[in-house]
This record gives structure tokens, sequence and C-alpha cells, in this order.
């Protein structure tokens, strides 16, 4: 497994060119959210990095840097209802997907999903 799960307020060594990971921002993910991202990335052989900002995450310096980092937002609209006033300025980002009721995408596990089947 080459998935990589990061918090803050840790960051990534430089990485190494030859080694591309899709690099997934998940905004308000909770554990469930993530676990079962974990075992889909035990069965697979994926390059992911995931940075978690949490319902109870407050390092907004940390959000900047995996914001410049990410590939793609997830913005999860599902969980606490913490966080509204970024996720209303992080949904404005071309890179965001916002997930929840209403959207096509319900979950962080769907939008993974639905990225493995298109390789």
């Amino acid at each position: 497994m080459t998935a990589r799960f990061i918090t803050a307020p840790d960051k990534l060594p430089i990485p190494d060119p030859e080694e591309k990971h899709t690099k997934i921002l998940i905004v308000d993910s909770n554990w469930s959210d993530i676990e079962s991202i974990a075992f889909l990335c035990m069965t697979k052989q994926v390059k992911y990095d995931f940075y978690l900002f949490g319902p109870t995450s407050i390092d907004l310096k940390w959000l900047d840097h995996a914001v410049e980092e990410a590939d793609t937002i997830l913005i999860n609209g599902t969980s606490t209802g913490r966080h509204n006033d970024i996720k209303e300025k992080l949904e404005k980002l071309k890179k965001s997907v916002v997930l929840g009721e209403g959207n096509i995408l319900k979950l962080p596990m769907d939008f993974i999903v639905k990225q493995l089947e298109e390789e």
C-alpha cells in the first residue's frame, strides 16, 4: 500500500518526482470515511496522499498548505456542520468537489472508487 494519510501539523518531505501520488484533501472528514478509504487502499495498489482536515481540526496554516498541495479537495457536507465558513471559501476553487445530500457523490469513498474505476 502506498496511500499516505496526513494530518496537522505533519507535512510530507519533498517528493521524489519519479513517484507521483495523487493528493486529496478531505475537509470535515470523519473516522468512518477514513477507515473505509484505508481498507480500500489496502486492497489496491494506489498512490494517494490524503490530507485530512477533520471536524476538530483548527490549524488553518496547515490547511492552507494542504489546499496548495492538493490535486482535489473533497468537501464533506454531511459531517458535523463545522468549518462552514472554510467550506464556503473552498467550494469556489475549481479543484473542489462538494459531497453530501443533493450531490452525485455522497461520501469521500464514492469519489475514490470513481477515480479508481477511471484508471
